[in-house]
């Protein structure tokens, strides 16, 4: 018997009138349609996987409704449309533990999409072991699932936590201090035990940390909410990315400054141009070898000579690329499709905002300077936003985390403030940045405006959109023995 579909907005506590069959129906065949016309957008969008019906196809979730009105029978209809790979959902926790395994079969589908959020009051979990031995027992169930209808499993919603029981919310946050420490854990617990087993592969809840306040799901989330920092991102990358060679990174970036800085000096400075190329030679021959002590030293060593030239990055900010050319972007966008948008009606963005394409960064001992590339011509709009963190993870401390915001023709940059659960880009302006409009738009933004910091990551958005990047940027040191 599934659950009854009421009528009339949900209020806590108070039961609700049952609709009528005829309501009922009708509400499934607008379901169907939606569901139908889904498949049709998702083969016209190039999709690879789509669930069109959720939960509500299986037998263990359903609204009570007359068979002829279900989802179960539309996959050949779904087939005809869609030509990727069919997911299902289930209602895990309907079943899990204390209930056998559903009878429906998933066969028909690709992918059996099982539910991964924790209710800790089902479960009487009081300790992270027991919380450790339930994630175990949760891909068992996932797996057997698997074999027996031959389908691949992918779990979703990983590390989201649902909390119905103020006693037991306590509980467990206090385990690990807060809502993100407990996410954290949870992440990487989940996705190393994932790693031992035989998954498609996982989908994780809400890593987003750029202005994110979240909680858990129920009805104390308020209580337990948090400012999310960059940490679960961080977590799931280590587990999905291969390492970087960091020291090889930051070497690389600190030679092409070098070699930079030696070709815009060479024009006026024959004696300089002449040793600095040697230099560049040598250092780059270490590079290759792998001996980026060396590379790193040399290349430090001609960016000493720099301190004495202004400007010794000859880097003008007049909206032309050509000064850039030499360096890598430290971020690369590779979809011409704008991200999502919740922009207000009267701001269209096929028309008032450019795709970003890439993101390069460079600096001298003065000046992080910050070029944005577009898809087509950028415009010269306000509203532009480029977020700045200096704490490397998004904590969103105070005096870590800045916002510029170019306004035409030039921009202003300020601290952002968390303060309860409001989030202020224009916590406070404190200058104003030089901004360039051409082929590409560029910014000069003071080190001394975000507190000389060792590095930086950069955001680019429009309020009501997603964000661009979450790039990392290493702020070379222009003097010896840095690193």
């Amino acid at each position: 018997m599934g659950q009854p579909l009421g009528a009339g907005p949900y209020e806590r506590g108070v039961p609700q009138p049952l609709l009528s069959d005829q309501a009922k129906a009708h509400f499934m065949e607008q379901m169907q349609r939606e569901a139908l016309w889904l498949a049709e957008f998702a083969q016209e969008m190039g999709v690879d996987i789509l669930d069109p019906v959720n939960l509500e196809v299986t037998e263990d979730y359903t609204w009570d409704v007359p068979p002829e009105h279900s989802l179960k029978g539309l996959v050949p209809e779904f087939r005809e449309r869609f030509s990727g790979e069919l997911a299902v959902q289930m209602a895990t926790h309907m079943h899990f533990l204390s209930s056998p395994p559903p009878e429906y079969s998933y066969s028909e589908f690709d992918y059996l999409t099982p539910v991964f959020d924790y209710g800790h009051n089902d479960y009487s979990i009081d300790s992270p072991s027991k919380l450790k031995a339930l994630i175990h027992e949760y891909f068992d169930f996932a797996e057997k699932l698997g074999e027996r209808d031959d389908i691949k499993v992918m779990p979703i919603w990983v590390a989201s936590l649902l909390l119905k029981d103020l006693k037991a919310a306590n509980q467990i946050i206090g385990m690990f201090g807060n809502y993100e420490n407990a996410r954290v854990w949870l992440l990487d617990t989940i996705l190393k035990e994932a790693s031992k087993r035989d998954v498609a592969g996982v989908e994780v809840y809400m890593p987003w940390y750029h202005s994110r306040l979240v909680g858990p799901h129920g009805p104390y989330a308020d209580q337990f909410s948090v400012w999310q920092s960059k940490r679960p991102l961080d977590t799931i990358a280590k587990h999905f990315f291969n390492p970087w060679n960091e020291e090889g990174r930051e070497t690389l970036r600190v030679l092409q400054h070098a070699a930079l800085m030696t070709n815009s000096i060479a024009s006026h400075d024959q004696e300089f141009a002449e040793w600095g190329e040697d230099r560049v030679a040598e250092a780059l021959k270490a590079y290759r070898s792998g001996d980026y002590v060396l590379a790193n030293s040399i290349a430090s060593e001609i960016l000493k000579r720099g301190l004495e030239v202004e400007n010794p990055l000859s880097i003008r900010i007049d909206g032309d690329a050509s000064e850039w050319q030499s360096l890598d972007p430290v971020y690369f966008n590779p979809s011409r499709i704008l991200p999502w948008s919740s922009l207000s009606p009267w701001f269209n963005p096929e028309t008032d905002i450019e795709n970003l394409k890439c993101v390069y960064a460079a600096n001298d001992s003065d000046i992080l300077y910050i070029m944005l590339e577009f898809y087509e011509l950028p415009q010269p709009v306000n509203g532009l936003h480029i977020s700045i963190d200096t704490s490397g993870e998004w904590t969103h401390q105070e005096g870590q985390e800045y916002n510029i915001i170019l306004c035409y023709p030039g921009g202003e940059i300020c601290t952002s403030k968390y303060e309860g659960n409001k989030f202020d880009t224009h916590g406070k302006c404190f200058g104003d940045v030089r901004v360039a409009y051409g082929n590409v738009i560029e910014v000069k933004v003071p080190l001394e405006y975000i507190g000389h910091p060792e590095r930086a990551n950069l955001l680019v958005w429009y309020p009501g959109m997603a964000e661009w990047g979450g790039m990392e940027v290493n702020i070379v040191k222009w003097y010896k023995n840095t690193r």
